[in-house]
């Protein structure tokens, strides 16, 4: 018996996510193909290893004779392979990850791509703050009688470049100054990588309504749970020891540089419990949303923690491919906490008020609430998650805010 829980645990030690095998963001063979030889291409161009690419990739290239590109970013070079070359010489770190892909037939003879891709790169400056742009990109190409791939054009989109979702100006402005709080705390860890919070594209918020409306644009998330206890246990204020992958060396001769990312979102949600537990009924689940850095999503195939199936853990990575409403307000306490009730009934009718409709759950038909942690960083490396940091913030600054997810 106790053998054969040892293979159980080994079955599910060593498991990996493969990015580009997932059909939420690859859901054709064109396109998967497509977005793979870019990515490793982009990769070979911005590590440091003296590591041949893949000769598969390779079938994928930019045409040398009529390439065409329209893009926000500085363009000094005839292809984007070029300017990430550029680009590396002047940042002091650069990643790109291409997190989605679906490719259709126009009604000429060229074929078209979307792509969803997300750029971290750590700005040369003093304080070294961590720059993260997402947005889009659109290709046309040709696909050759020996099934090479030649790209025609691309057109880039950035999702916080205004309008015209061009303006890297606006998509920089506010990610280069210090933040109050990376300063403060800038002896315990770098700069955080701050997930994007957009303008809506089509709600608006009421007339001095007590709420913020954001958009937040399709990320890749490592999405881990745990069953939920008592409320006193505090246990959703802290990221579980099973979502990590690896440890982070923060000293000494073999120090490692780090992405820390925030915010961190965490939800307490009532779930169908499995038929070998008795089902029929439902219980409440810890869920945590770790927004995952390009510094890591860079790779094809990312690690996934080790699990113990007897204490209900759950680890796996997710892509989110919808962008997602959400409305927020100011928040100073723990996630479990019994005020965090009036505060979220407080929210609920201001949206309601505004003619703003709530998601609601399948399980219990409630609306879906979460907080957001912005007072932890968890920290990537190229290996995965190794380390969270928890700053301290005092009651009165609200460092943290509850938040609805609202209809589109």
């Amino acid at each position: 018996e106790k053998e054969e829980e040892e293979e159980e645990e080994d079955d599910i030690s060593s498991r990996v996510y493969n990015r580009f095998e997932d059909e939420k963001a690859f859901p054709d063979d064109v396109a998967k193909k497509v977005a793979l030889g870019l990515q490793l291409q982009i990769n070979d161009v911005l590590n440091d290893d003296d590591d041949d690419v893949s000769s598969s990739s390779l079938f994928v290239q930019y045409s040398k004779a009529s390439f065409q590109w329209n893009t926000p970013f500085r363009k000094a070079a005839s292809s984007p392979f070029e300017e990430l070359k550029k680009a590396k010489e002047f940042y002091n770190r650069a990643n790109v990850a291409i997190l989605s892909a679906s490719s259709s037939s126009s009604s000429s003879t060229k074929n078209e791509m979307s792509l969803r891709w997300e750029i971290s790169l750590l700005w040369p400056s003093p304080w070294e703050p961590h720059v993260l742009l997402t947005g889009t990109s659109k290709l046309t190409f040709d696909v050759k009688d020996d099934d090479s791939i030649t790209i025609l054009s691309q057109t880039d989109h950035l999702d916080n470049g205004g309008k015209s979702k061009t303006d890297i100006y606006s998509a920089l402005s506010n990610q280069l100054l210090p933040r109050f709080w990376d300063l403060y705390h800038i002896g315990m860890t770098p700069a955080a990588e701050k997930s994007p919070l957009l303008p809506p594209s089509k709600a608006s918020a009421g007339f001095l309504a007590p709420y913020e409306l954001y958009e937040l644009p399709p990320r890749l998330y490592c999405t881990t749970t745990l069953p939920s206890s008592k409320r006193e246990y505090r246990e959703a204020d802290v990221i579980p020891n099973h979502a990590f992958v690896t440890a982070i060396k923060t000293m000494g001769p073999n120090k490692q540089t780090y992405t820390p990312v925030s915010p961190i979102q965490v939800s307490i949600n009532r779930v169908k419990e499995p038929k070998d537990e008795g089902g029929g009924g439902s219980k409440n689940e810890i869920e945590w949303n770790i927004p995952l850095s390009p510094q890591f999503t860079c790779n094809p195939t990312l690690p996934l923690p080790s699990l113990s199936k007897k204490r209900g853990e759950t680890c796996t990575y997710k892509y989110n491919p919808s962008s997602k409403l959400i409305a927020t307000v100011p928040y100073n306490k723990s996630v479990q906490d019994e005020d965090i009730s009036s505060v979220r009934k407080t929210l609920y009718d201001a949206v309601i008020k505004d003619g703003l409709k709530p998601k609601i759950s399948d399980v219990d038909g409630r609306p879906k609430f979460f907080v957001f942690q912005n007072d932890v960083k968890a920290c990537f490396t190229k290996d995965g998650m190794g380390m969270a940091v928890y700053e301290w913030r005092p009651d009165f600054a609200k460092g943290n805010v509850v938040g609805i997810e609202l209809e589109m």
